[in-house]
């Protein structure tokens, strides 16, 4: 097992470069620091990620070297560390080969996975801050992650947003759980003072109703360390 930078993933995201990643993954996972240019090892690249062209791995690749994930000597491609992505925090998900194959939902679930898991992570330290004070309650499993935020944080629309969580739960990398609507007592004066826009509230026959964002329970573990074993 291998660990990819969060940080990296997020990037991959912003930049719709999922496909050229996918050959950064492959390379790094089965090649020992670079790979040759030669027309054998280009052609088992394109089988491995279901590339139709030469024009389009090529491209792939310049993608890559853009990223600063690839450098180029002579005939070869040298591979460059996902060190350089980790923060501070050092914070990476786990990755196994057998990911390859459901690669767009496993970058998908990765990073929303981790806006859950993030959340936790500060619960558990508010929770350990207030330890002497109460007693202690374990973290929830599960957190809000909203359309809005995945949006604001990744700059895609509504509709890949809603895809992306879409795919991830298909696939099996986060669980979501359903928020019931409620209904929201308030003078109707107040009502101006609503921000319908943004979709958390909406209004029914007069009625204003709040919907929740939905609840994610990451299933893939995010790990920090220098010991791990990275792309």
């Amino acid at each position: 097992m291998k660990w990819i930078p969060v940080e990296l993933i997020q990037l991959i995201i912003q930049e719709k470069k999922e496909e050229a990643f996918r050959i950064y993954v492959l390379v790094n996972y089965s090649k020992s620091g670079f790979f040759s240019k030669d027309r054998e090892t280009l052609e088992w690249i394109m089988r491995e990620c279901s590339i139709k062209s030469m024009k389009t791995l090529r491209k792939h690749l310049n993608d890559l070297r853009g990223l600063n994930l690839l450098g180029y000597h002579e005939k070869s491609f040298y591979i460059r560390s996902s060190k350089l992505w980790l923060n501070k925090s050092k914070q990476r998900v786990e990755f196994h080969s057998m990911f390859f194959s459901k690669w767009k939902s496993y970058l998908y679930g990765s990073f929303l996975g981790w806006l859950a898991h993030r959340q936790r992570l500060k619960e558990r330290e508010v929770s350990r801050s207030i330890k002497k004070r109460a007693s202690y309650q374990r973290a929830p499993s599960s957190f809000p992650v909203s359309i809005a935020s995945i949006t604001t944080i990744l700059q895609v629309s509504e509709g890949k947003a809603c895809n992306m969580k879409k795919s991830a739960e298909v696939d099996n990398f986060i669980r979501i759980k359903k928020q019931e609507v409620q209904k929201v007592c308030l003078p109707k004066a107040s009502l101006k003072y609503i921000d319908f826009s943004k979709g958390q509230f909406f209004e029914h026959k007069g009625n204003v109703y709040n919907q929740a964002p939905d609840q994610v329970i990451p299933l893939l573990r995010y790990k920090k360390g220098r010991k791990l074993k990275h792309i």
